[in-house]
């Protein structure tokens, strides 16, 4: 977690954010790609039990774990130039678009048509569905530049929906197109007003879910802390982000009073103070401070 209690640094031992230590761009048949060092001996498709990352860290790639200021230089890629993209791929590594998998038939999409990109899944590389195949995850060390664009629009466009629904103002109909519902939002007439804003929250919740699909969570064996495991590269560290501030999500804590765990929507605990989930609140913190002033009674 970050200072300001945020889930913002989600490592563990499989997926994360890796950085090349260079990477060029260049036109491939008008279009823009960026490509990547990997050893010369690596087939120009690597399945996923090929990628090595110890070979990669001899080559210069480092594991990044700060996603300080992600979600801000991702969205920024919305209307960026291919100049642009490299540098933030030289800062936060490559998209990791899993060639296998990133071709769905629209009817098949996770919601209403809209095109996932499928990233390299560490967790469970061998997926597909009954109608495509089952096949394992491939990567090719040159990305198309387009494709970083798309899933920063994407992101922009859910926090104008959101900011809108914040500010009760109309929301933009090609943020919606963006998401993919362009003549796909279709509310009956006879809905109140109520029930056709829920509904449109309800959209943009699932959309969002959809991009947070392989987060997942896991105990640290040495530290006993909880930590965030992801697949590869730095869009579900992004959309999680912008999950955490569509909800106001602060971090994930014990409570002192009950024991249970519970997500924290305010202000991260002071260091070294008790903190207490919703339905312990003030009286949890009366009791302990009962609790700490017979302790001290008894030990003067």
């Amino acid at each position: 977690m970050d200072d300001e209690g945020r889930l913002a640094s989600p490592v563990g031992a499989r997926g994360g954010i890796w950085v090349p230590p260079d990477a060029k761009l260049e036109f491939v048949e008008g279009k823009p790609y960026i490509f990547y060092p990997v050893p010369p001996n690596w087939p120009s498709t690597i399945s996923i039990q090929q990628l090595n990352f110890e070979e990669l860290k001899k080559l210069g790639w480092t594991y990044k774990e700060s996603t300080d200021k992600l979600l801000d230089d991702f969205v920024k890629l919305a209307n960026a130039t291919p100049n642009k993209v490299l540098k933030f791929v030289k800062k936060w590594g490559p998209l990791w678009a899993c060639v296998s998998h990133s071709t769905h038939k629209a009817n098949l999409a996770d919601v209403l048509g809209v095109e996932i990109v499928s990233l390299i899944h560490p967790i469970g590389p061998l997926h597909g569905d009954a109608a495509l195949g089952f096949s394992w995850c491939s990567w090719v060390p040159a990305e198309d530049v387009s494709n970083f664009v798309k899933e920063a629009k994407r992101a922009k466009a859910a926090l104008s929906i959101y900011t809108c629904f914040k500010l009760g103002k109309e929301e933009d109909p090609n943020d919606w197109g963006t998401l993919g519902f362009e003549g796909k939002l279709k509310i009956t007439d006879n809905a109140s007003a109520e029930e056709k804003n829920f509904i449109k929250k309800m959209l943009l919740c699932n959309f969002v879910e959809s991009r947070l699909s392989e987060v997942g969570f896991s105990i640290d064996p040495q530290s006993l802390k909880l930590q965030i495991v992801f697949d590869l590269g730095f869009l579900r560290a992004a959309w999680l982000q912008l999950a955490q501030a569509m909800t106001a999500m602060r971090g994930i804590y014990v409570c002192d009073g009950c024991g249970d765990v519970y997500v924290r929507a305010l202000k991260k605990p002071v260091e070294g103070k008790f903190n207490f989930c919703p339905q312990c609140g003030k009286k949890g913190a009366k009791r302990a401070y009962y609790r700490r002033k017979k302790n001290a009674n008894l030990n003067s």
